[in-house]
């Protein structure tokens, strides 16, 4: 084989190689750690950073301490959430205020340093206040959208999943109703694409799941995930297509989370135990942890981390 014929094949085989990082389903097999962003039961007005190689065993960063505040409104970061959009940019979304409409939006480029914080009040008229903001992407239409619960009123019966939609993080489409149940409050929703199946994951006297063919609904055909009084769920893939794991906050006494795990979202095992203490020999998380949301990382993510943060 001569030199330009083998610089060919070798070019066409890192390209191959490249393309294989990513499944058919989207799942990034570059991704080799998880990282969780969250709030303490003892102060919401921080956010904090774990790290797991696994997805199972989560290390607390920077030496317990937080790693962003907020400047805005009632200065909470409840509910963190964060996402990356296609072209590799961070957004964080969270709670700000218990009692205002507006939550606060935060862009990243490196999961390091976090800029732009603003307020962004997309809240339904008559909206009292809203909480557990999270971000999603609607892949059949490329474009990304902003979810909450709002109640109307300050009552608690029309507390309904609302959703607006954007490009830019920025400017945003008026809000409609995303998922309600008509006069029973609902809350914490959270969003996954399995296989060509959108999941809502949201809390309604225990936790529940609703299916759509689209991102943007119907939600139909709920079912009940457990019954336990749990809320704040969210759903992660595992790196290298291995399946999907589930959290929740055992917000009472501010005992941890839950985790569940599934090879494809329609058959759970339970990791965490049933009673407390829930942390045993395969899985631990940060001591009083609530409402978050967990990532996958890529190596150079885990040792800019590392570097910053250990």
């Amino acid at each position: 084989m001569n030199r330009k014929v083998f610089i060919w094949v070798l070019m066409f085989f890192l390209v191959f190689v490249s393309s294989c990082k990513r499944s058919q389903d989207g799942t990034d097999h570059s991704k080799v750690a998880y990282l969780a962003a969250y709030m303490k039961g003892d102060d919401d007005k921080h956010m904090y950073y774990a790290l797991a190689e696994d997805g199972f065993t989560f290390r607390v960063l920077n030496h317990k301490k937080p790693v962003l505040k907020a400047s805005y409104d009632d200065q909470l970061i409840r509910d963190p959430m964060i996402i990356k959009d296609k072209d590799g940019v961070y957004h964080l979304v969270a709670t700000v205020s218990w009692k205002n409409r507006p939550f606060t939006v935060w862009d990243s480029k490196d999961l390091i340093t976090w800029e732009n914080e603003r307020l962004v009040d997309v809240a339904p008229e008559g909206a009292t206040k809203t909480w557990a903001p999270e971000f999603a992407y609607d892949e059949e239409n490329d474009i990304y959208f902003v979810h909450w619960t709002a109640e109307l009123n300050d009552d608690w019966n029309t507390a309904s999943i609302y959703y607006a939609t954007t490009r830019d993080f920025i400017n945003y489409s008026k809000p409609k109703v995303l998922y309600s149940l008509n006069g029973t409050g609902i809350l914490d929703a959270n969003i996954i694409k399995a296989g060509s199946t959108y999941n809502l994951i949201y809390r309604n006297n225990g936790i529940w799941v609703a299916t759509s063919a689209n991102a943007q609904g119907p939600y139909t055909n709920p079912y009940e995930l457990t019954s336990e009084n749990v809320e704040g769920p969210f759903a992660f893939p595992f790196n290298g297509g291995g399946g999907y794991g589930i959290v929740w906050d055992y917000f009472g006494r501010s005992s941890g989370f839950g985790l569940w795990t599934s090879p494809d979202f329609k058959n759970w095992i339970r990791v965490t135990n049933e009673k407390y203490p829930y942390y045993n020999d395969q899985v631990e998380f940060p001591e009083k942890i609530r409402h978050g949301s967990i990532i996958g990382v890529t190596q150079e993510e885990v040792n800019r981390l590392l570097e910053i943060f250990n």
